[in-house]
């Protein structure tokens, strides 16, 4: 089984998404665990330029700022692949304008006042568009609000339809009862006696026929009229089943025979499962006021739970959908101890000092030492050496 199959198979795999951020540059990293993999991590950093990729993924430079819980993995695994996207997008689409009037207004007085070039032929330099282009914290956040109302809006439209499929569902079960319950009436007014007395007249005139001909036309009359006979007795089996009525014998023994079938049809299922079958769609109520006016708080699948180390990062959006909730988490958010460190594959910077030192203190054992000259004399000889061989070119 492949790794994308295991993780696939996990009860929350795509549910829960963290974010982290680099605390000097900015950039942003996206993972569906809270302790990343660095194989995986890499490839979201794009190379901008000299010494702006980063060869590993330190747990002391990639802080976790944010964690994004959805209401189920289908609209997690959506979230998660457009930030993806987005961020591919904002990497290789760039443009630098200026950002606001009065710095427009700035750059064309310097412009006029021949201080400056044109800011159109005055691009920035290789380490400023680096810099520029790894600030991805602000801009995350942004895309972050958008995809967030973008799929929540495609939820509700979605929810929508789900609902109009069972009221409709609902109306034409209504329709085919009240049909029912009519035809049913009728057989309690007399209708199914005369069906009776047709289908037996009709027999007679069968068997009283002569032509071949004659005999077809009346089986195929005689069918449609058992059809019809059928439906009646049917309807008004069902309602006297449904208003308690008492029910035929030979009626309810069909029905225990063929519910002693289906139950021993879905038991052979669940013993030997060739394929099981798809679970039953969960319809749920629309709630019936905005999700803020009732409580400010997480309230459960239908809302999404945005926690944040620093809530004030969430003011980089410009409005969030009323279905998100925001929460400040101090210690949820960390990578854990030493042991998720070295999961991680990495340990923390005092051990990698200590390690250092004491590798320091010990120096290198005396077999892996290697000469510092090449040659079998000793220090002094060679040094006697380069002494006389100056003298001699002097």
């Amino acid at each position: 089984m492949s790794h994308l199959a295991k993780l696939q198979r996990r009860p929350d795999h795509g549910k829960f998404i963290w974010l982290f951020s680099h605390i000097k540059t900015h950039q942003v990293l996206c993972s569906l665990t809270a302790v990343p993999e660095e194989r995986k991590m890499l490839k979201q950093l794009t190379f901008y330029g000299k010494q702006t990729q980063a060869q590993e993924i330190r747990k002391d430079l990639f802080q976790p700022f944010a964690a994004v819980v959805t209401p189920d993995q289908q609209f997690g695994m959506n979230v998660y692949q457009k930030l993806r996207e987005y961020r591919h997008v904002r990497d290789y689409q760039w443009t630098f304008r200026p950002t606001t009037k009065e710095v427009e207004e700035t750059l064309q007085k310097a412009i006029e006042e021949r201080r400056m070039p044109k800011f159109d032929n005055r691009l920035p330099t290789l380490k400023e568009r680096g810099m520029l282009l790894m600030d991805q914290k602000a801009s995350t956040i942004a895309d972050l609000s958008h995809i967030l109302e973008r799929e929540a809006d495609i939820a509700r439209k979605n929810k929508k339809l789900e609902q109009e499929r069972v009221d409709r569902a609902e109306n034409i079960k209504r329709t085919r009862w009240a049909q029912v319950e009519r035809m049913a009436s009728r057989a309690r007014a007399g209708e199914l006696e005369k069906y009776e007395a047709w289908i037996k007249r009709r027999e007679d005139a069968i068997e009283a026929a002569q032509s071949d001909r004659n005999k077809a036309l009346g089986k195929k009359g005689l069918m449609m009229l058992k059809i019809k006979r059928n439906e009646l007795l049917r309807a008004k089996q069902a309602v006297d089943f449904v208003e308690g009525r008492e029910v035929p014998l030979p009626q309810r023994l069909s029905w225990n025979q063929s519910l002693s079938a289906l139950v021993q049809s879905l038991t052979e299922r669940l013993v030997n499962p060739e394929k099981p079958p798809p679970p039953p769609p969960v319809i749920e109520e629309e709630p019936k006021q905005d999700i803020r006016h009732i409580q400010d708080k997480y309230q459960g699948p239908e809302d999404i739970l945005v926690q944040w180390k620093d809530i004030s990062d969430a003011q980089y959006a410009e409005k969030w959908p009323p279905e998100v909730m925001h929460e400040q988490v101090t210690e949820g958010l960390t990578i854990g101890a030493l042991q998720n460190l070295r999961k991680w594959g990495k340990v923390s910077v005092a051990e990698r000092r200590n390690r250092s030192n004491q590798k320091r203190l010990r120096g290198k054992p005396r077999k892996n030492r290697k000469p510092r000259f090449k040659s079998s004399k000793s220090r002094d000889e060679n040094v006697m050496d380069g002494k006389s061989a100056a003298g001699n070119v002097r």
